[in-house]
């Protein structure tokens, strides 16, 4: 996992994802940061969560020190506070994204108090897992996504989990095509994950599915319509949108569709959790926190090295 500027850096760099974030809400943030600072000594000398921060954030630039564009196009030198509230606001989102490998205190906790204020002012942006998604202003797509990325994290459908957020991802950055088979794809882990099996194809996940007696609460003679007709859609969207069935040259889906296809995927995914932990009431678990692995790659350079990041900080 890269920062929020990394992973979108094209789509920054063209305009075709812009960030805004109100005054009111970089003091908020920022202060609610600074509750979760905390000082410690390494190696004989005192630092703080921040200031780390502000290092990883030095390093995944490649700068000596953050700054400030002008409008006149000159750069001044700014202490971290100052870039937070008045530098470039994917930077503030960055800075909040790489805060897990540093903050004194429970991530989910600061998760959950910075959407909170996030939803007080009317942003759109939220921290799911540790990664920022722009959710649709329509109450229920953005209520449904979240609910669904914390169900799959309650029982550790991580793979479905990622490939959900990756979904979001590609929505953002209007890559419909990308939005709807990373989608499909997190439908497909997690009836994988259900079943516990990893050597099936969709069609043939939702026939075990069957087989196996999840849909055992439909009489006997809808189970099989069920689940080609209703559980195929994901699939086929995928198949025939998210990278099949163009031809040689892909047409772009429009977002409607690829909005459509994420979605599906966060209801279906919660519909084949909610099936699996009525079976095995052992997989209901508290969220967990971000893995190691994901947290220590969040500074990591992306595929084509520092040289191809096209945003001047």
């Amino acid at each position: 996992m890269s920062l929020f500027s990394k992973r979108h850096k094209r789509a920054l760099a063209n305009g075709e994802l812009k960030v805004e974030l109100e005054d009111t809400l970089r003091v908020r943030i920022w202060r609610l940061m600074d509750r979760y600072n905390g000082s410690f000594q390494e190696e004989g000398s005192y630092t703080s969560s921040l200031e780390q921060l502000e290092v990883d954030l030095l390093d995944a630039y490649g700068a000596r020190r953050l700054e400030i564009e002008q409008p006149d196009g000159s750069h001044t030198s700014e202490g971290f506070e100052s870039w937070a509230r008045y530098g470039p606001a994917y930077g503030l989102l960055d800075a909040l994204e790489g805060y897990t490998r540093h903050i004194m205190g429970s991530w989910d906790t600061f998760r959950s108090e910075l959407n909170n204020i996030l939803s007080e002012e009317d942003s759109n942006w939220r921290l799911l897992d540790s990664e920022f998604v722009l959710l649709d202003s329509v109450f229920v797509h953005e209520h449904i996504i979240e609910l669904s990325q914390h169900t799959l994290h309650s029982v550790k459908f991580e793979g479905a989990a990622k490939e959900m957020l990756n979904a979001q991802s590609d929505l953002v950055d209007r890559e419909g095509r990308g939005a709807v088979h990373n989608a499909g794809s997190s439908f497909e882990s997690a009836m994988k994950a259900a079943l516990g099996r990893d050597d099936l194809t969709a069609s043939g996940l939702t026939q075990a599915l069957t087989d196996a007696g999840f849909f055992d609460g439909l009489p006997e003679n809808l189970r099989g319509g069920f689940a080609k007709q209703v559980l195929a859609s994901l699939p086929w969207m995928r198949n025939k949108l998210g990278g099949h069935g163009q031809g040689r040259d892909h047409q772009p889906v429009p977002e409607p569709y690829a909005r459509l296809a994420l979605g599906l995927a966060a209801v279906l995914n919660e519909f084949i959790v909610t099936l699996a932990i009525e079976r095995d009431g052992s997989l209901a678990q508290e969220s967990v926190e971000p893995s190691v692995t994901a947290i220590n790659s969040a500074f990591s350079t992306p595929p084509g090295g520092a040289g191809d990041d096209d945003i001047p900080f």
